[in-house]
């Protein structure tokens, strides 16, 4: 998803993709993420993000500044997460 509208860098997406279909379980948790986090921006979601535990791990050794290609690890996403879990 990201590699397709990555272009589109801050600006609201233009496209309307075609929906997939998923789980009632996968549903519900898009649901809920969307009703929790629907109403920002991308800028104010990029500010959520960097100041979770996720983020900060990522980039131990990193400056604010420095560009850094580490992927965040699922564990540390999971871990994270699941105690907001409802």
């Amino acid at each position: 998803i990201y590699k397709k509208y990555k272009s589109y860098g801050f600006s609201a997406i233009q496209d309307k993709p075609e929906r997939p279909i998923f789980s009632q379980k996968v549903e519900d948790i898009l649901n809920q993420v969307w009703k929790e986090y629907g109403n920002y921006t991308g800028v104010q979601l990029e500010s959520i993000i960097q100041q979770e535990q996720p983020w900060i791990n990522a980039r131990v050794g990193f400056s604010p500044i420095d560009k850094c290609t580490k992927v965040i690890s699922d564990k540390d996403i999971f871990d994270f997460y699941i105690q907001y879990a409802k």
